[in-house]
Parts: structure tokens; sequence; C-alpha cells
């Protein structure tokens, strides 16, 4: 199985809000839209991503794409996972919560954020050896 993120904002005390978008079928989109529906997993806390993709939609005539803008490997665990202000063990499928991620990749996440047009956002996913 393959985990996948959606990183929307990092927080004061330098968590980020995320959504697990984990899903067989998931493919990454702007916020909201790639929320996990039936065949959906929680993320264990001490996830390792492995992947960074920082992409942005376009509509041209009608047609919405997504362009991808950086494609990076990371190393980036999750350390810390807090939901509906409590300490958790998971990112429950198709929720928000804020995360504390510790590893390689965490500058360029906080330089896409802090960057990031209206249109763009970040995917983190796993190489899908998870069990």
């Amino acid at each position: 199985m393959r985990f996948s993120l959606s990183i929307h904002e990092q927080l004061e005390d330098g968590r980020f809000v995320v959504t697990n978008c984990s899903n067989d079928g998931c493919q990454p989109g702007p916020e909201h839209t790639a929320l996990a529906v039936a065949g959906a997993y929680d993320i264990p806390n001490g996830t390792v991503f492995t992947k960074l993709l920082a992409r942005r939609s376009v509509t041209e005539s009608g047609t919405y794409a997504l362009e991808t803008v950086r494609d990076e490997c990371v190393s980036l665990k999750i350390e810390e996972i807090e939901f509906f202000r409590k300490i958790v063990d998971v990112v429950p499928n198709g929720h928000h919560a804020a995360v504390r991620l510790i590893g390689v990749g965490n500058e360029l996440v906080r330089s896409w954020l802090s960057s990031k047009p209206g249109n763009g956002f970040i995917h983190l996913s796993t190489d899908g050896n998870e069990t």
C-alpha cells in the first residue's frame, strides 16, 4: 500500500496541517479534492515519506489539469500527530491533522509553502512498501 498526504500550511510551532489522501486510486489534487473514500488507509505515526510533489492546478478552455512544479526525493518521518486536539497514533483516512515531520526535505516543504501560488499544493507519498 502507498500512503499519501497533502500539506496545506505550516503552523507557528513548526507542525504541518495535512490531509490523509491515502487510497488505492487516489490522485493528488488541490485541497479537498483528494479526500480518501473506500479503500483508504490510516497513516501511522513513524511513517517515512520518500517523495515530494509540488503541483499547481491549471485551467485552460474549461479543462482542469495538474502541472508538476517539483518532483523531489525526501525522507520525512511523522514524529507526532495531533487530531482533534489529542495526540494520536494515526492520521485517520480522509481527515486533516497537525503533524510534526522530521528528516530531509523539511526545508523544501517550508520553502514551497512560503511561496506557493494560490493554486499550488504539496503532496507527500511513501514508496509503497509499508504494511
